[in-house]
């Protein structure tokens, strides 16, 4: 945690580093008002039930008309508005809202437990097992049924991640062209489909949307009516649709977080994670094509749920490093949103529940910003679950990665000057209205 000195009372204890009294950030920390502003949820809430109600009820069961293969037994919301933990960025005038809508589609038939379906470890340099990914090898007749989306290699029919969403993206744009030509549904509102690391995006203008689905703010502060004063300030919604299956028990395979001591979840989450499958999404990586990636969004967004229902302050404080991160980190593009969570979740693990008060929150937003700093200085900020896997890309150049810790730097020295400058929702519409 950050250094500090006491004096007679928390709120009059000073950052060492930056000399900033804890008190003046925990002011400019409720300025958010991040509970009000960023996320209403209930608003938040409907807002997601439309979006999945499109995608579920209008555009998937059309793509599988197109290609019956794309027949899934689940569609997981997930991303920061299923975690209530959307924060809206100010860029300029021209562009200042972007929301997307995150959903897992799980494939019905080709699971870690469906017939002809065997998932086969990753191996780096012949040997090194590769945690966060597999090879999904067909036979029988799932082989037959996606001969067109394997290859062979080494005697084994790999499903390849890229194919199957070439495929996928092929069905998709054939179901949108349509439902566009002949304007159901919300759809006449999709303006761009595209493939976006490992999902399809499908774009949407928010003017063509109906009105319902224009913005997840109160009425007053609807897209249309900014637009009618002349500022194209809220710009568009986008869903993000990834391909995955299920994995096995995750927890079976890899116990470094169940044995390893945290101050947090309580047992009976803990429970219910051990309990809960994983999954690979249709995502490889060069050094080991046709691979399948793992992913643990289930689990994270039972943690996140976790949050919310017990530690709001946890929540308080992930809204504003995510607000700091847009505004003041996120050029160039090396810190990303779940590498924030990610640090977080550690936090958690060191902090006891009853240490996150108002009064302490400044020095644990710091904390997290100085852990940060050292995964940047050391290139290793590691997986949540499996410890060994780095999600730090190790791409970047010196100079990004010496020029993003400059970045920290002058952020954990001046906290109040960056706190002070970085956009806050309400008071940029009161300005616009």
């Amino acid at each position: 945690m950050a250094n500090s000195k006491s004096e007679n009372s928390p709120q009059e204890r000073v950052d060492v580093l930056s000399g900033v009294p804890y008190r003046d950030l925990s002011d400019l920390m409720a300025h958010y008002q991040a509970d009000r502003i960023y996320n209403e949820s209930q608003i938040v809430t409907d807002k997601l039930e439309q979006f999945n109600t499109l995608v579920t009820e209008e555009i998937l069961p059309r793509i599988g008309e197109v290609d019956s293969r794309f027949d899934f037994e689940e569609v997981i919301p997930t991303g920061s508005f299923k975690e209530h933990s959307v924060i809206s960025q100010k860029t300029n005038f021209q562009n200042y809202i972007e929301h997307e809508f995150d959903f897992m589609l799980v494939l019905r038939d080709l699971g870690a437990h469906s017939e002809g379906v065997s998932l086969v470890d990753c191996l780096i340099s012949g040997k090194e097992k590769q945690e966060a990914f597999k090879h999904v090898v067909l036979s029988g007749d799932s082989l037959k049924r996606w001969q067109d989306c394997c290859v062979f290699r080494d005697g084994n029919h790999l499903l390849d991640a890229d194919k199957i969403m070439q495929s996928f993206e092929e069905a998709g744009v054939t179901v949108m062209n349509e439902m566009m030509e002949r304007e159901e549904g919300f759809v006449p509102g999709c303006i761009a489909i595209s493939r976006n690391g490992p999902a399809l995006t499908l774009q949407f203008d928010i003017a063509k949307l109906p009105l319902e689905m224009q913005s997840p703010y109160p009425e007053d502060w609807q897209g249309v009516t900014l637009r009618k004063a002349g500022y194209n300030c809220i710009n568009n919604w986008s869903i993000d649709l990834v391909i995955c299956v299920t994995a096995a028990d995750i927890f079976n395979t890899y116990d470094s977080w169940t044995s390893r001591k945290r101050k947090w979840p309580s047992n009976d989450v803990e429970k219910e994670l051990v309990r809960m499958s994983a999954h690979l999404v249709a995502k490889s990586i060069d050094s080991i094509p046709h691979s399948w990636r793992l992913s643990t969004s289930r689990a994270e967004l039972i943690l996140a749920d976790y949050i919310i229902e017990t530690q709001p302050l946890v929540r308080k404080c992930w809204l504003v490093l995510k607000a700091i991160l847009k505004a003041h980190l996120s050029q160039p593009k090396f810190i990303t949103s779940y590498n924030l969570k990610t640090i977080l979740f550690y936090t958690m693990d060191h902090v006891p529940p009853g240490y996150w008060t108002e009064e302490n929150l400044p020095e644990l937003l710091l904390a997290v910003i100085d852990a940060i700093s050292i995964g940047l200085a050391t290139r290793a900020f590691p997986h949540y679950f499996l410890p060994s896997v780095n999600l730090l890309s190790q791409s970047a150049s010196e100079d990004h990665v010496n020029g993003l810790l400059q970045k920290c730097y002058q952020v954990r020295t001046k906290p109040g000057k960056y706190l002070a400058s970085t956009p806050n929702f309400e008071t940029y519409l009161t300005d616009l209205l």
